[in-house]
């Protein structure tokens, strides 16, 4: 969990710092290289990364939808809604287990 958030994290500063970076890439060669966002759609209730244009992960309340290859180099564990509040409880973010 704390992996997801931190590459959500990570996403979101790859997105801000890309908007400032915005006017001087048009003109370099990186202006090629793929354009990452995250969208928060207050609206629809999701939080959506996109790259490209084209919707990767998409977060709501039934939880995390990813379209395309999921790697990774540890462990995947379904510890149920009192394990997500227990691990959930360790930040400082409010948490409403399902």
């Amino acid at each position: 969990m704390r992996r997801f958030v931190f590459a959500l994290a990570a996403l979101c500063c790859l997105s801000s710092t890309s908007a400032m970076a915005e006017e001087s890439a048009q003109s370099s060669p990186e202006a090629n290289e793929p354009k990452v966002e995250v969208v928060e759609d207050q609206e629809a209730g999701v939080v959506r990364v996109m790259i490209s244009g084209r919707t990767v992960v998409l977060i709501d309340s039934s939880g995390l939808h990813v379209n395309g290859d999921i790697g990774y180099a540890g462990t995947s564990t379904d510890y149920g809604p009192e394990g997500f509040a227990a691990e959930a409880a360790k930040s400082a973010a409010p948490v409403h287990a399902p």
